[in-house]
């Protein structure tokens, strides 16, 4: 399978000048995104691209990473079986004291057909086991699209979390790339 690496890049000037991490590449990590944490860690998660099995975390697992220096180096790979890698870029926000990880997966493994939204149980991002949403899931606790069910089976693929109210500093965004309109899915 494909493996790629990833090269950090830092700017401490408001983005006036960027330079890159010391450690240099992360061997191994595929499409990956940082968010800092409120104790000033920073978060790296990535995918195996196409490796699988071969690649840093077995059995088809996204992986992640913390820096406590403010990404010039990463800590070892940690790695979450509920975070499913499904070969696609999935963000990473944190969102008061959880990593919430925005991801494409569904069934068979490795398919992007649901979009799923999970959440550390706390800050230590060792426990991705809760679910925040899940887009083919009528019982989803935010409102989203059905993106693998209906007859068109419409794809979840790349996506994007932000906050979208700086008032409100738990308001978050997320948009995802699809192949059809879906189905509108209540909220819990």
């Amino acid at each position: 399978g494909k493996t790629c690496s990833a090269v950090v890049w830092f700017s401490d000037d408001g983005g006036e000048s960027f330079a890159p991490a010391q450690q240099g590449l992360i061997n191994g990590t595929c499409e990956v995104g940082v968010s800092q944490m409120d104790d000033g860690r920073v978060v790296l998660l990535g995918n195996d691209g196409a490796a699988h099995d071969n690649g840093p975390c077995p059995g088809n697992t996204l992986q992640h990473y913390f820096s406590t220096d403010g990404g010039d180096s990463f800590g070892p790979v940690i790695c979450d079986h509920a975070l499913v890698n499904a070969d696609c870029q999935a963000p990473v926000l944190v969102v008061g004291r959880r990593i919430v990880v925005a991801n494409p997966e569904g069934m068979p493994l490795g398919t992007r057909t649901r979009m799923t939204v999970h959440a550390s149980d706390d800050v230590h991002g060792h426990n991705f086991s809760k679910i925040l949403a899940r887009c083919s899931n009528a019982t989803a606790s935010w409102g989203c699209f059905d993106t693998g069910n209906g007859p068109d089976k419409t794809a979840a693929v790349y996506s994007s979390l932000t906050f979208v109210d700086a008032t409100k500093p738990h308001t978050v965004g997320l948009a995802w790339e699809t192949s059809g309109p879906g189905a509108t899915c209540a909220g819990a």
